[in-house]
């Protein structure tokens, strides 16, 4: 049986207490830094969207959309619940 032993190292050992301390701080700011980022985006024009497509299709009878299913989890045949 392998058996471990402890390090030598605790975890304060590892970080000092100050910064420990200070971890908040440190969130608070790389969120803040983030955040200020998006300034811009907001500001931006918003999109334009282009009318001109259009089909001469028509529409997918609601009973194939809402029936079918190519996904096999709630059933094992494409007629199963979607």
């Amino acid at each position: 049986m392998l058996i471990r032993h402890r390090p030598d190292l605790t975890e304060n050992d590892v970080t000092d207490r100050g910064l420990y301390l200070r971890r908040r701080e440190f969130i608070a700011g790389a969120a803040g830094l983030g955040l200020a980022g998006l300034g811009g985006a907001a500001a931006a024009a918003p999109l334009a969207f282009t009318k001109g497509f259009s089909t001469q299709e028509k529409p997918t009878p609601k009973d194939d959309v809402t029936s079918y299913n190519n996904f096999y989890e709630f059933g094992v045949d494409k007629s199963d619940p979607a």
